[in-house]
């Protein structure tokens, strides 16, 4: 498995949760077999199963699912750039982290706190 194909997989897989579980799967057999970029799909996979954990047993709307997919291609595929490009992989990974913690997080809690009266997840 290479990273092309962990990203192929998740943009085929229809936007939902186990999406991201997928994902954390791929990730995870990438850093047992490339240890070369392992730190790379390390944090991919730590934002993979925290999308998957905080969203496993909710009922999630397809806005929703498709904004925390698609901000997930993004990474994916720039990080994906990188690599096939020798590009500075870990400036392009500390740009990323930033922009995950300090702007969008796959989990959208910006998204939930502005959507709260939404039907988007439901107990």
């Amino acid at each position: 498995m290479s990273l092309l194909d962990a990203i192929e997989t998740f943009e085929k897989h229809i936007p939902c949760t186990d999406a991201f579980g997928l994902l954390d799967c791929s990730m995870q057999t990438l850093i047992e077999t490339d240890n070369q970029y392992s730190a790379v799909y390390f944090v991919i996979q730590v934002m993979a199963q925290g999308h998957y954990r905080y969203y496993e047993d909710q009922s999630v709307c397809v806005e929703l699912s498709s904004s925390a997919k698609n901000k997930m291609l993004d990474y994916l595929h720039t990080l994906q750039s990188c690599i096939a490009e020798n590009k500075d992989v870990f400036a392009a990974l500390s740009l990323l982290i930033d922009d995950y913690f300090n702007n969008h997080r796959i989990l959208h809690q910006s998204y939930l706190t502005s959507k709260s009266s939404s039907s988007c997840s439901s107990d």
